[in-house]
């Protein structure tokens, strides 16, 4: 992720919903540059090797999100 310039933006911690049902487990949110850097690091060979451990471990659901980084 690093070699991405990916950054750990959330990394679990308490859930607090205030409106609709707050998600099981933990939430991480990974900041990348750009939607293309954060798409090279999912289709890198590095995280090909790392993805079925983390595949047969958990249960999660991944996604790209473009949005702007806050100021």
């Amino acid at each position: 992720m690093a070699s991405f310039d990916g950054r750990y933006v959330v990394r679990g911690g308490k859930i607090q919903a205030l409106e609709g049902e707050a998600p099981k487990g933990f939430i991480v949110v990974i900041g990348f540059d750009s939607v293309e850097k954060a798409r090279a690091w999912y289709d890198s060979p590095d995280y090909a090797v790392i993805r079925p451990f983390r595949q047969s471990s958990t249960k999660s659901r991944i996604f790209i999100a473009e949005g702007v980084a806050a100021q």
